[in-house]
């Protein structure tokens, strides 16, 4: 169903009339949120961190919530990576499917449901798309790792996104607490049943204490017609150490925000992403790294290939203020066009303002190295084969930082799969 943005905006007032919450706290929070996203509407080309971005794809579509559902066991298995050893929490359309999920975790990790949503910031600068999903979160969790916690198996979070007769909104909401001198693995991967057009709008609020170390994985995986937004914030203490790999793969229209505020003394940031698109995949990481502290460290190792028509955009902002002294801040963009169609928007950014400093940043666009080809070619490797390994060796350099080896393999063979002598690839990995 088309319709135009001021629809859009009125089919999400009658969509949320229709299911607002009993709780008057809670529906007034909501409601105000609501209002919020309504006075901004969607972000346009004119603003400069959607300027890349266009949502008009998105806006002309009239999004409804999902009614109830289930899922049978070849379904989730289907879904789910199936080499991760972990503890494991199914999400059908944003709602927890406790039939799947395990019901029972190990000392020092508590997960309970949220109903009041934590949105205490400026409500002035709160992006249009968290408005939404605080108006919308549909089973809101609270994860809680306590302190001096090691929790030796990763959290796997499965979000399945199911078709229904119109399209429907998904509003993930994950809200962590990572205890001091804790160790946790978080796993988010985002999929779809069918080539559906829903809109998954995902919020992730992280907060580390002091010493905690925290592995955050997400892959992005779903229908090819389908728009993944999502926004990760994350608030760093003394010697905290946050890392994150995102993987996209999926979806017509994908959107991902990383801001990263190191408050304190020691704090390390490690941001390593992957785009790899095709048709006319549209695919967007933005990231803001804001060095509050001296003594500090960020590193961001982005990579996207693209073929067909697709598009990327990789926006990486980095921020030293008056006070962080001895930092460190590095920043790299790679990038690899495999059309002449292909198109890449990249833009790595410095803003300092101490003197004591050491940054760099750098960005790459090119195509597939000719003598790295001849050289394969030479062997007697045939051209698309060969064309193939120099992508999957450039795409893996990301994959193969992720710890968990369940992980790897399944990204793995998801990126020779994308290729077009994918079956030839594999007697070579």
């Amino acid at each position: 169903m088309s319709a135009h943005p001021a629809e859009a905006l009125q089919g999400l007032r009658d969509t949320f009339a229709g299911g607002a919450p009993s709780d008057p706290v809670l529906r007034e929070q909501r409601e105000h949120a609501l209002e919020r996203f309504m006075e901004r509407g969607f972000p346009g080309t004119g603003e400069e961190n959607w300027r890349y971005t266009n949502l008009r794809a998105l806006t002309r579509r009239q999004f409804i919530t999902a009614p109830d559902g289930s899922l049978s066991n070849e379904q989730v298995a289907a879904c789910r990576i199936p080499e991760l050893d972990c503890h494991t929490l199914v999400f059908l359309n944003g709602r927890l499917q406790t039939e799947h999920s395990d019901s029972s975790l190990p000392a020092g990790l508590r997960i309970s449901s949220l109903e009041a949503l934590d949105d205490e910031d400026d409500e002035n600068i709160r992006p249009a798309f968290r408005e939404l999903n605080s108006a919308f979160a549909q089973d809101a969790q609270l994860i809680e790792v306590a302190a001096d916690t090691v929790i030796e198996k990763p959290l796997y979070l499965l979000f399945i996104s199911a078709a229904e007769e119109q399209p429907i909104m998904v509003h993930p909401r994950i809200e962590l607490a990572a205890g001091s001198n804790s160790k946790f693995s978080l796993v988010e991967h985002h999929v779809s049943l069918e080539q559906d057009e829903n809109l998954v709008n995902t919020v992730t609020d992280i907060d580390m204490a002091a010493g905690a170390r925290l592995t955050h994985t997400r892959i992005q995986d779903a229908s090819n017609k389908s728009f993944q937004i999502c926004r990760v914030y994350v608030e760093q203490a003394r010697d905290s150490h946050y890392t994150n790999h995102h993987i996209c793969l999926g979806s017509t229209l994908a959107r991902m925000d990383i801001d990263a505020s190191l408050r304190e003394r020691g704090a390390e940031i490690e941001l390593n992403g992957l785009m790899f698109g095709k048709g006319r995949q549209h695919m967007d990481t933005h990231t803001l790294v804001d060095h509050l502290a001296p003594n500090t460290l960020s590193r961001e190792v982005y990579r996207c290939i693209l073929d067909g028509k697709s598009r990327g955009v990789f926006n990486g902002k980095v921020v030293v203020h008056k006070d962080a002294q001895k930092i460190e801040a590095h920043q790299a963009s790679n990038n690899l066009l495999l059309s002449e169609n292909a198109e890449i928007d990249t833009k790595p950014e410095l803003e300092i303002y101490a003197d004591d400093v050491k940054c760099s940043h750098g960005a790459t666009v090119g195509q597939l190295d000719r003598n790295a080809l001849f050289y394969l070619l030479s062997r007697g490797i045939d051209r698309e084969t060969a064309r193939g390994l120099l992508v999957f060796a450039f795409a893996d350099e990301v994959v193969a930082k992720v710890a968990e080896p369940g992980i790897r393999r399944a990204m793995e063979k998801r990126i020779v799969g994308r290729l077009p002598d994918g079956e030839m690839l594999k007697e070579f990995m």
